[in-house]
């Protein structure tokens, strides 16, 4: 995964399951203000960014292309580091896969 995307909208808006894991909006000047909000906030996963908008995540979702308009360009990031921390925490799957013949 990537740490951040331009022209890109990862949903960090959206409020998520029972409006509890995201669309926490922070009014900001630019990309790197909404950075740091993210990494100010222990549970923020990812946070998008378009205009002085700064959204903030606590689920993570990728998204999709969003291409620039009247109030500038859309961003978004992922804090990697605490999503490879969460991930390496999750229980082991001890389940053998089998796939349908």
């Amino acid at each position: 995964m990537v740490a951040h995307r331009e022209n890109w909208d990862n949903l960090a808006a959206d409020p998520g399951e029972f409006s509890k894991t995201g669309g926490v909006l922070v009014e900001v000047a630019a990309f790197s203000d909404c950075v740091r909000a993210c990494e100010e906030r222990p549970e923020c996963f990812q946070y998008s960014h378009h205009g002085k908008e700064c959204y903030i995540g606590m689920s993570v979702r990728l998204g999709y292309e969003k291409k620039a308009d009247v109030e500038g360009m859309w961003q978004s990031g992922w804090n990697t580091t605490r999503l490879a921390g969460w991930a390496a925490k999750q229980p082991k799957c001890n389940s053998q896969i089998e796939f349908p013949k």
